[in-house]
């Protein structure tokens, strides 16, 4: 009887041991992809420069004034046009830097966990060679540095899309009995 217990016993403290290893596993396995993933995030993020991502801000919210003036005041010369968008740039970029310096490392180290949870050693290891390549750098800088001017058609079709749809909107709300009909 005395080796039976003890024989179950020693089965316990084998199990609970292998449990113990496999959870270390995972804690080390995390901890080190933690670190993989936080070396992918430098290494794609080196040529992301926070100030040209503000500015980049600052571009599409220039976009924005100066095509919202123009739809509703088409008479606008391109002279005050231009005064107006060196306004918004003036008053916008040092907030937006700001923000950038601000929010951007708290947003790294986010998607470092996330990386971390996501990919595996193999999969983090891979996307450091191929973020440390010289090409994808450069790649990611001009689609980041391009990125106002790409969006700029998309942006006006949405605004004139936005606009005509509108109208339909309110109509079904209001055919539907969601929204009052318009007086008269």
């Amino acid at each position: 009887m005395r080796n039976f217990w003890r024989d179950r016993f020693r089965g316990l403290v084998v199990a609970a041991t292998a449990i113990a290893l496999n959870a270390f596993a995972q804690d080390t396995d995390l901890a080190q992809r933690r670190e993989l993933a936080a070396k992918v995030v430098q290494a794609n993020m080196q040529a992301v420069d926070p100030k040209k991502l503000a500015a980049s801000a600052t571009e599409s919210i220039q976009f924005g004034v100066v095509n919202g003036l123009k739809r509703t005041h088409p008479n606008l010369s391109a002279e005050y046009l231009d005064k107006v968008a060196s306004v918004v740039a003036r008053e916008a970029t040092p907030t937006l830097a700001q923000a950038m310096a601000e929010l951007f490392p708290p947003m790294l180290a986010s998607l470092a966990d996330t990386y971390a949870q996501k990919f595996t050693l193999l999969e983090l290891a891979e996307l450091v060679k191929v973020y440390e390549n010289p090409v994808v750098r450069r790649a990611t800088n001009i689609a980041l540095e391009s990125t106002p001017q790409l969006m700029e058609p998309l942006m006006q079709s949405m605004q004139q899309r936005t606009q005509s749809v509108g109208p339909r909107i309110i109509q079904a709300l209001t055919r539907d009995g969601l929204l009052p009909p318009p007086k008269p």
